[in-house]
């Protein structure tokens, strides 16, 4: 009979058993649903204000790359404009050195001719140091150093030709 194994049918009722049923359902989220959704409002906050922060550095390193990049192309432009002038004063002065000695000139032309060459290496010299200050400016705007070998022109450099896509 139900008697025999647990008891009268209007048990459940009683402190006993009333204590296990309702038990349990005292410690459920629903009595703590305003802290846990501050503190899920909390977290969201802080993931939000984290994610803003991450957009904020990565939006900051691509434009110093950019920058970097602008920088390095000018300096390459500058550098061949450079070297230009280098190769006309370089013809410049060999003429005024062929004239004078062919007594077509006199030895001031000749000075001159060479004063103005070495005007032009010395700037020649000033735009490779910052052609080589822009490069170092990119490696350290992408987070890093080159091969160790100090060459501009080495791996380093042709994995950039190859992102910018000139291979």
């Amino acid at each position: 009979s139900y008697m025999a194994t647990g008891g009268g049918m209007l048990e459940f009722l009683t402190g006993s058993k009333l204590g296990y049923k309702v038990g349990p359902a005292i410690s459920l989220p629903i009595f703590d649903a305003g802290r846990l959704r501050a503190e899920l409002g909390g977290a969201s906050a802080a993931y939000d204000q984290a994610v803003a922060h991450y957009n904020q550095t990565l939006v900051m390193a691509l434009k110093s790359v950019s920058d970097q990049l602008i920088r390095r192309a000018s300096m390459d432009k500058q550098q061949a404009l450079a070297a230009e002038s280098v190769a006309s004063a370089q013809k410049t002065y060999d003429i005024a050195l062929i004239a004078w000695q062919r007594g077509l000139t006199d030895y001031l032309n000749v000075l001159n001719a060479r004063t103005q060459l070495f005007r032009q290496q010395q700037v020649q010299q000033q735009v490779e140091a910052a052609r080589l200050e822009a490069y170092a400016g990119l490696v350290v705007a992408l987070g890093g150093a080159g091969g160790g070998n100090g060459n501009p022109n080495g791996h380093f450099a042709h994995t950039v030709a190859e992102s910018e896509g000139r291979q």
